[in-house]
């Protein structure tokens, strides 16, 4: 399989994530849920594609795997603790204001926009579990350093 097709296949995928999640955040009345989904899903994209290129796994794999988890997790359960214990966010409380007349619609359409954003932010881990690269190159230490000032803060 392809790139494109993995990439495509994992937009394909998060969609109707993204759909379910519309719903959810509908009946709870708090948008702020799509923020920790967005965040799951990201990382639940590059677990699929280190699923799907199981044949080539090399260390650098792993360690993309794995940090690209971490972050997605970390932030993720942080935004979904901020969401089930706060009012909703000001930002979607603006966007119920400046929406109201065709709000269903435009925020459906926001979260399809989120899935897309969540199948960007994947193209790196993509990219990495597509290819067979050998660790140990100077990037690979320098992406590891980035990744690892990113989850520290």
């Amino acid at each position: 399989m392809t790139i494109l097709q993995q990439f495509i296949l994992g937009l394909a995928i998060v969609s109707p994530i993204m759909i379910l999640s519309f719903f959810f955040c509908w009946m709870k009345e708090n948008f702020g849920y799509v923020d920790a989904v967005w965040s799951y899903s990201v990382g639940g994209l590059a677990l699929f594609y280190f699923c799907l290129n199981s044949d080539i796994l090399s260390v650098k794999h792993w360690i993309a795997l794995c940090l690209t988890l971490i972050w997605s997790l970390r932030l993720g359960t942080h935004l979904l603790k901020r969401a089930s214990r706060e009012e909703e966010d000001g930002r979607y409380q603006e966007m119920r204001a400046a929406w109201s007349h065709d709000l269903k619609r435009r925020v459906f359409a926001f979260f399809q926009f989120q899935a897309i954003a969540a199948s960007v932010m994947s193209v790196a881990p993509l990219i990495i579990m597509t290819h067979g690269f050998q660790f140990g190159l100077a990037t690979d230490w320098i992406a590891i350093a980035i990744a690892i000032l990113a989850l520290i803060g």
